[in-house]
């Protein structure tokens, strides 16, 4: 921006769900009143990636122009609605479980907190939807004017869903397993198999992660479904076993929704291998 354009606040939101963290998913629109406030107030509201800053052209002292536009417009804060573009947004972020509410930000809130030299807003959970928007932020002028001589930056920081993830492996070809197990990453093992039955009523033998693992717009974390010979296993030293199928897929969320399990309400990602 030039000379002459004076930032108001910056903010930036960042999301572990994707690789290089900026979250370019949502957009901040401006509220109806707030629209109207930026076009006769002569600001300026710039989206980046991940981003928007708000500038304004006045001369004026700030707390002069927060004044004058609070006595012609009776409001005391800039709002917008958050829009997200993502249709799985809401599912591959970390946000509490059962509920359909919206997200809440505010740069006044209590739980606000600073990192790194900017003002980390702390999100709020309302219960009732605003559809098309998933939440709402307000900044308020107060403190914009708190800053001083320089604009405060602000930041919103989500976190990826961790999900237990559950591989249902369907033996269609008789394929012999003495000893089936699932490797990879040491820091994160499998239980089972268990002998169960999908919803389609298919036997399967389950696998299930022992903890719970983020998920992520890029596979970070790659298995292998192994049969070991008789005598060997996976805490042995012994190394013949046989790849039945490399490289397992991971939870792809256009396809297959996580499950809330009702006795640990946690979330689970179910995947159906078929050999």
């Amino acid at each position: 921006m030039q000379d002459h354009f004076k930032i108001l606040f910056y903010l930036g939101v960042q999301h572990s769900y994707f690789e290089k963290q900026p979250c370019t998913c949502l957009q901040f629109q401006p509220g109806k009143d707030t629209a109207a406030a930026f076009k006769r107030f002569d600001l300026t509201l710039r989206n980046r990636a991940g981003s928007i800053e708000l500038y304004t052209t006045t001369k004026k002292n700030l707390s002069d122009l927060f004044d004058y536009i609070h006595r012609c417009t009776n409001t005391s804060w800039f709002e917008f609605e958050i829009i997200t573009l993502n249709d799985h947004f809401m599912l591959f972020t970390e946000l509490p479980l059962d509920w359909s509410g919206h997200l809440e930000y505010s740069s006044r809130a209590a739980a606000n907190v600073q990192h790194n030299g900017s003002i980390e807003l702390a999100a709020g959970f309302p219960d009732g939807e605003i559809k098309p928007a998933i939440g709402k932020l307000k900044i308020y002028f107060e403190d914009l004017l708190a800053a001083g001589d320089k604009h405060p930056q602000f930041c919103i920081r989500f976190a990826a869903r961790a999900t237990q993830w559950n591989y249902y492996i369907i033996n269609r070809s008789a394929v012999l397993m003495n000893s089936p197990a699932i490797t990879g990453k040491a820091e994160i093992s499998f239980s089972g198999p268990d002998r169960v039955l999908t919803e389609a009523g298919q036997e399967a033998l389950l696998f299930s992660s022992d903890s719970l693992i983020p998920l992520s717009e890029l596979p970070k974390s790659r298995f292998d479904l192994v049969n070991y010979s008789a005598g060997a296993g996976s805490n042995s030293k012994k190394t013949t076993s046989k790849i039945l199928f490399k490289a397992l897929p991971v939870p792809d969320l256009r396809y297959s929704k996580a499950m809330v399990a009702p006795a640990k309400k946690q979330m689970s990602s179910p995947m159906y291998i078929y050999i």
